[in-house]
């Protein structure tokens, strides 16, 4: 059948149970990619693996950009929109990489997701990216991308200054968006440890 003939509602209960299925499955094809690393497994297979949740996922977001072209304003009964299956697809992309270590994509998603729908959650998120990017062992990024998406080269000492005064400012968006929340003393907890 083709996609023209389906309904804008089914298009987007389609994009909405591929982002489920890629949800319940990012956890077991993470470790499988850490046994292929390992010698334990099939690095193809693996990849191949990361490859169908990423095409999922824009399968997604075409079914959803469909849906939207068809009836503009459609929305599920459980309040499911266009854009929060287009949100929710960039934020499932962001968790994907970010489990795979991949911090600079996974910020780029979770920026999009944020741009979409914003949520402290999704802010931590971006802050958590940028402090792997910066402090986490192994990060190997010569630059990160700020929250104004201007590159900050950090290679000499004070251009590593401003990308760690960039990860602090991170989390205070986190903090500033919801003060009482506990994931904004998770940010206040990290802005002290910073060094």
């Amino acid at each position: 059948m083709a996609s023209e003939k389906r309904s804008a509602a089914f298009n987007l209960r389609m994009a909405k149970s591929l982002i489920d299925d890629v949800a319940e499955q990012t956890k077991d094809v993470v470790r499988f990619t850490e046994l292929a690393i390992e010698g334990k497994g099939s690095i193809f297979k693996a990849a191949g693996e990361i490859g169908r949740l990423n095409a999922d996922l824009e399968s997604a977001i075409d079914l959803a950009n469909e849906a939207s072209k068809v009836e503009p304003s459609i929305q599920l009964d459980d309040g499911t929109t266009c854009e929060t299956v287009i949100a929710q697809a960039r934020y499932q992309a962001g968790l994907l990489n970010f489990d795979l270590g991949h911090w600079d994509k996974a910020q780029r998603h979770f920026e999009d997701s944020h741009k979409i729908i914003p949520t402290q959650e999704t802010a931590f998120n971006i802050a958590l990216c940028l402090y792997n990017q910066v402090y986490a062992k192994g990060g190997g990024a010569r630059y990160i991308r700020g929250l104004d998406g201007q590159k900050i080269y950090y290679a000499p000492i004070f251009a590593k200054k401003k990308a760690r005064a960039e990860v602090k400012s991170a989390f205070e968006r986190v903090i500033n968006m919801d003060p009482d929340s506990d994931l904004a003393v998770e940010a206040g907890k990290i802005i002290i440890r910073l060094k």
